[in-house]
């Protein structure tokens, strides 16, 4: 269902995909639209490090990794990664975090989610 106003309406609430065939009713007459339009997920983003930094004394906890990334919006994450410590909380902002807390070790794999993407 659609509500027109001034000869206009929206379909919201689409997911990703292909939709054709459009037609509205109003009093019998029927409009039909026949070119279909394809909506796309927005690009997955992308993860990248910058620097590391191991922990200043031994059995320290102060070790870090530095990402850049692309298509992720500034906010609060939970990244997840092969080590220690997995997941944790980020903060994304202007494309760039840092994971902190970091004993010695080895880190991999690390991932974040935005909207499934």
């Amino acid at each position: 269902t659609v509500t027109v106003a001034s000869n206009a309406f929206s379909l919201t609430g689409l997911s990703a995909g292909s939709y054709s065939a459009f037609s509205i009713t109003n009093n019998g007459c029927t409009a039909l639209l026949g070119s279909s339009v394809t909506l796309a997920d927005p690009a997955a983003p992308t993860l990248a490090i910058s620097t590391t930094a191991g922990p200043t004394t031994c059995a320290g906890t102060n070790g870090s990794v530095s990402f850049s990334s692309t298509n992720l919006p500034d906010g609060t994450y939970q990244l997840s990664y092969t080590g220690a410590g997995s997941p944790k909380t980020v903060t994304v902002a202007s494309n760039a975090f840092t994971l902190t807390g970091l004993s010695a070790g080895s880190y991999s794999a690390f991932s974040i989610t935005n909207n499934g993407c």
